[in-house]
């Protein structure tokens, strides 16, 4: 018998705890412990089942072999008692049966039996025993007997799913269970040495924006995001999932994540470039449809490079220029695709070497701002600028903020620099500020997420504004909409701290994220800055033009400025205006100018509030020569 006071779970040193408690720790995930117990005798029967259930085992019972296998099949249990000598079906002959089953080699299987020859023992081996107990048996010693034996067959069955597990993650994705890149390595061999001629090609795409994404939702979301769009591409092609997924015909497309956002097709049967762009657009359409994530309804784009197997002709090469295609399909306004060529052999080497000269940009004094004023709508009057970063490298030259801003971002380059840009166009503001001509401006700088979330950023800011002496209230900071979405409470406590402090505060871009009127409401914004690819397109496309429009009437409801961005053309100013937009940007007045250059032009212009606006005259490049310069005539 089992004694001992459970009252506070503490059983004694030498007493023996009831089995439930023993076992469900140990094996957290297995089925409830079971027994089969297959015996024609009813008395010998019933006297081990009650034994074995009063120490927590469920017990069936079955009086010949036939309704034992039914019972085994049914419930499976982990553990079998079979007597030897039973109608219909003799004890061996049941353990054989068993054996044969699918699963039915994990299970523990005694014979119980009074003969005790060595050639029974033998024989009951061969059929797939796992011990013997003579009869009668003690029920106190079988309990322990069987406890044990729960024990050993428990843990042996989790060392046999541990081996599964391991060995499928060792071909398998974690997150997606799609195969990995061994597993594609793996396949693409394959596919090499079985192909006849020159099909085929590979896919290596990843997804557009991700890391917004995750900075936005979190990384769960992301996960969440990732599994969705291996959803999409394993139902749009057809791909077989899951552990025969390895070992797929090398006649049928592939679906391979890489890691991160990174994802590699290969389709066998591809056989040019047309067919390429084909299995292209078709992932590009299933990965571009609305996601719903988290009540937030969000659009991902792909970049896509191409390697053909025909013209690359290893795994590893194959990938690699992919790779390098890829980047180049990012290069060209993301969301497309691009085929492989040698002259993208020459890229690789110049991102690494970007991130090399950034890394010294600051100290070299290679980094400049440029200016770009912003104009009152109504009275044509500057009211500001925008700061712009520029980078006029020693050892590349000139290179293009959409160049290095995302490597700045990814290396994190862009928590200094971006100090940088805030010390500097606040000493150059706090300058103009001394100038009764400039007195009044009131500079705006961007604000990277990264930058936003950095520990320091507000001990840094209060420095720079007490260094330069510029009044809070002449600095606009402009933050991103995914820049508040990762952790609402930490984005909301900063941007009432630069409130306290008088700075103005500017959600920029809006209307390309995840905006809402909860977070103009939540949030201390001074201004709406309307993003340039709606005033771009308002002019020809009806849903541009009322998301512009309901963008304005919104923040004159909630009594915030409005600056459209983006404005080259007359009509699109003229348009803006009976909108009602409070500021206006872009290149019909002016492109971002370097300090002094600004100067100037503020200089020639800032006559009179009374005075006609005067755009600036465009260079070819920047505005139709058609355009005649725009007269605004003052309210």
């Amino acid at each position: 018998m089992l004694t001992g006071d459970t009252r506070d779970g503490d059983w004694g040193e030498d007493v023996e705890p009831p089995l439930s408690s023993v076992i469900q720790p140990l094996v957290r995930s297995s089925a409830e412990p079971r027994v089969l117990i297959v015996d024609d005798d009813e008395d010998a029967r019933s006297q081990a089942a009650t034994a074995l259930r009063d120490v927590g085992f469920i017990v069936d019972e079955a009086a010949n072999g036939l309704d034992g296998l039914k019972l085994f099949v049914q419930h499976r249990p982990q553990i079998a008692l079979l007597e030897v000598m039973t109608p219909f079906v003799d004890g061996f002959s049941t353990c054989r049966a068993i054996r044969d089953l699918t699963g039915g080699g994990d299970a523990s299987i005694i014979i119980m039996t009074d003969l005790d020859d060595v050639e029974s023992l033998q024989f009951g081996y061969d059929a797939g025993a796992t011990d013997f107990i003579t009869k009668p048996m003690n029920p106190i010693v079988l309990q322990h007997r069987i406890k044990y034996m729960y024990r050993a067959t428990e843990a042996v069955d989790q060392l046999r799913k541990s081996r599964r597990k391991i060995a499928h993650l060792a071909y398998h994705d974690a997150l997606t269970d799609l195969p990995n890149r061994r597993a594609l390595e793996r396949y693409m061999r394959r596919l090499l040495e079985s192909r006849a001629g020159n099909e085929g090609a590979v896919f290596l795409f990843d997804l557009d924006g991700f890391k917004r994404v995750n900075d936005t939702f979190g990384h769960t979301a992301g996960d969440e995001l990732i599994c969705e769009v291996a959803r999409r591409i394993t139902g749009c092609f057809g791909i077989e999932t899951g552990p025969g997924a390895v070992d797929v015909d090398t006649k049928r497309t592939f679906l391979a994540r890489l890691g991160g956002d990174e994802f590699v097709l290969v389709s066998p049967s591809v056989t040019g470039l047309e067919d390429a762009m084909a299995v292209s657009n078709a992932m590009l359409a299933a990965i571009g449809t609305v996601f719903d994530l988290r009540g937030h309804e969000i659009v991902i784009t792909a970049s896509i490079g191409i390697s053909l197997l025909g013209e690359h002709g290893d795994p590893e090469l194959l990938l690699q220029r992919a790779d390098a295609a890829m980047y180049d399909a990012k290069a060209h306004d993301r969301n497309n695709a691009r085929l492989y060529s040698k002259s993208l052999d020459e890229k690789g080497p110049v991102r690494l070497k970007m991130e090399g000269a950034l890394r010294n940009a600051i100290g070299l004094g290679e980094l400049e701002l440029h200016y770009q004023p912003k104009i009152d709508a109504v009275a044509g009057v500057v009211t500001g600028c925008e700061a712009l970063l520029r980078w006029n490298s020693g050892e590349l030259g000139a290179v293009s903020p959409a160049d290095f801003v995302p490597v700045g971002e990814e290396t994190g380059l862009i928590v200094p620099i971006g100090r940088w840009v805030l010390e500097e166009a606040c000493r150059q503001a706090s300058a103009w500020h001394a100038s009764p001509e400039m007195r009044g401006l009131r500079v705006a700088v961007n604000v990277s997420a990264r930058q936003f979330r950095d520990t320091k950023f507000l001990d840094d800011l209060e420095r720079i504004l007490a260094e330069t002496g510029l009044h809070p209230h002449a600095l606009e900071l402009e933050i991103t909409e995914g820049t508040l979405m990762n952790d609402t409470k930490f984005a909301r406590n900063v941007l009432r701290q630069l409130k306290s402090w008088g700075v103005w505060l500017a959600l920029d871009d809006f209307g390309t994220g995840y905006s809402s009127l909860g977070y103009l409401r939540r949030f201390p914004f001074d201004t709406l800055k309307v993003d340039r690819s709606f005033v771009r397109d308002m002019l020809s496309d009806d849903g541009s033009a009322a998301i512009t429009s309901a963008v304005i009437a919104m923040a004159h409801g909630l009594r915030l400025t409005v600056v459209a961005e983006g404005v080259e053309t007359r009509e699109q100013l003229a348009y803006l205006r009976t909108l009602g937009c409070t500021e206006l940007q872009g290149f019909y007045f002016s492109k971002a100018l370097p300090a002094r250059d600004f100067e100037a032009w503020v200089a020639e212009r800032r006559i009179s509030q009374k005075e006609l606006l005067r755009p600036r005259e465009m260079p070819a490049e920047g505005r139709s020569s058609a355009i005649p310069p725009l007269l605004i005539q003052s309210a």
